[in-house]
Order: C-alpha cells, then sequence, then structure tokens
C-alpha cells in the first residue's frame, strides 16, 4: 500500500506533567485535526523510554516519537504551510511534513 497524505488544518499542543497516572514516560502530545475532527495523535516519548509502542491506526492515526523530536514538530506546525501527515497503512510509518517550498526561502523574522 502506498502512502497517504492528509493536510494538517489545526492542531493542539499538550505538555504532560511527570508521572501523571495513565502517561507511563509520555512527555507531550499533539493532536492534529483536518476534517473537523481529531484524526491523528503525535505521542512524544521521554528520550530515555526503552520500549515506545508501535505506531497505529483504527478511527485514528497515533505515531510515536522522542521527545526530542517535539520542538521540531511544533515549529513545523507553527511556522510551515501547508503541513501534512503522511501514513502507511503496511508499515505504520509516519511522517510530518510540509509542502514543497522554494530554495533559499528564508524564515520569517
Amino acid at each position: 500500500m502506498s502512502w497517504q497524505s492528509f493536510t494538517v488544518h489545526t492542531y493542539e499542543a499538550v505538555l504532560v506533567a511527570p508521572n501523571t497516572p495513565g502517561y507511563p514516560n509520555v512527555h507531550s502530545f499533539i493532536r492534529l485535526y483536518w476534517g473537523g475532527k481529531t484524526q491523528a495523535t503525535l505521542w512524544f516519548y521521554a528520550d530515555g523510554t526503552a520500549n515506545i509502542p508501535a505506531n497505529t491506526s483504527g478511527t485514528q492515526y497515533y505515531a510515536r516519537f522522542r521527545q526530542s523530536h517535539y520542538s521540531a514538530c511544533v515549529d513545523l506546525l507553527r511556522n510551515e504551510k501547508p503541513v501534512a501527515f503522511q501514513w502507511n497503512e503496511q508499515t505504520k510509518g509516519a511522517f510530518l511534513v510540509t509542502g514543497p517550498e522554494p530554495v533559499g526561502d528564508g524564515e520569517l523574522p
């Protein structure tokens, strides 16, 4: 199966306090919305976590990352447009990507 791509319309970022019940080793998560509802959740696990759960799908997509990837993901969502969530159902691979950008476009001050 090939990669699916979904343009993200809005997002919600959540920082999780250490040792919050029900969120073992979770540093933060980001909910991605398109089509008017939550479609994907990006989970960010503490960098020292040995066993990070596998990516899954169903009525929503769940992608797991290391805590160190959180800032880069928030930066993409905050500063780039368009941003898409890409998913491969066969491999359970996931990407958060920007659209094509011109070379030398630079960043806003």
